[in-house]
């Protein structure tokens, strides 16, 4: 059977990690690993969680590793990390703060027609928290890409490809699941979307005062302009037009 680990990179975010766990626990035995990596935390709440998953670790029905870095060295450095660390063929990354629905893995994996081949999996999404209603990304394709990133970070892919790629950017401290996508893409990774929404992306004071600083996201465009130009410029198709979006509807 296909396995898959469920990577959360946390850093200071012990009021939601608890629930992030809980979640990857859920998605039944497809999920055989659970990789925490508290990427440099410095407060009590936070190292509390940890210590609590730490000491429930042995009793849990799947492996749960938790690592702690020494500083903190952003999101891309931290889910490099995890997956480092992890064995399985397939890797959900989750951020602590996120949640996803219990049939995630199972349904959203049960579109990838081969995953023996590369592949990028997800499926709709949806706000909760100081903001909610449903997440609008358009449905992929490749010049969609070229405009924006269309896909969250929270896709399922196969770690032989995050080999391939040489993994995250860690120098990306910002819009680093973009850079990563475009690089699996130049693979020839097939894209699947499950038309439900089943992953849940948490609006919370943090994240929506990052999302709004423009100049950092007009630096951090430009950067992967200039990382894959041959892709923004049509010069090379990543993928070489194997990539398709495939949707299921809901049950």
């Amino acid at each position: 059977m296909t396995s898959v680990a469920v990577i959360i990179p946390c850093f200071e975010q012990g009021s939601f990690l608890a629930e992030a766990v809980a979640c990857a626990l859920h998605q039944g035995p497809l999920v055989r690993e659970i990789v925490v990596v508290d990427d440099g935390s410095t407060d009590d709440a936070t190292r509390i969680v940890l210590d609590r998953l730490h000491q429930a670790a042995s009793r849990l029905p799947v492996s749960l590793k938790i690592f702690r870095n020494q500083s903190n060295l952003g999101l891309a450095a931290a889910r490099n990390v995890g997956i480092r660390q992890a064995q399985s063929e397939i890797i959900l990354p989750l951020d602590a703060d996120d949640l996803i629905a219990d049939s995630y893995v199972p349904q959203v994996l049960g579109l990838v027609q081969d995953v023996s081949k590369p592949f990028i999996a997800y499926s709709r999404a949806r706000f909760f928290g100081l903001a909610e209603g449903p997440w609008v990304l358009p449905p992929f394709s490749m010049e969609a890409m070229r405009q924006d990133n269309c896909i969250y970070a929270s896709a399922l892919f196969r770690r032989a490809d995050w080999l391939a790629c040489g993994g995250y950017s860690e120098d990306m401290t910002f819009l680093e699941d973009y850079d990563f996508w475009l690089k699996v893409l130049a693979l020839g990774a097939r894209v699947y979307r499950h038309d439900e929404e089943l992953f849940f992306y948490r609006r919370h004071e943090a994240n929506m005062t990052v999302r709004v600083d423009e100049e950092r996201r007009r630096q951090a465009l430009a950067a992967i302009q200039n990382r894959h130009k041959g892709f923004f410029t049509g010069l090379c198709v990543a993928g070489q037009g194997s990539a398709a979006d495939a949707v299921r509807p809901p049950p």
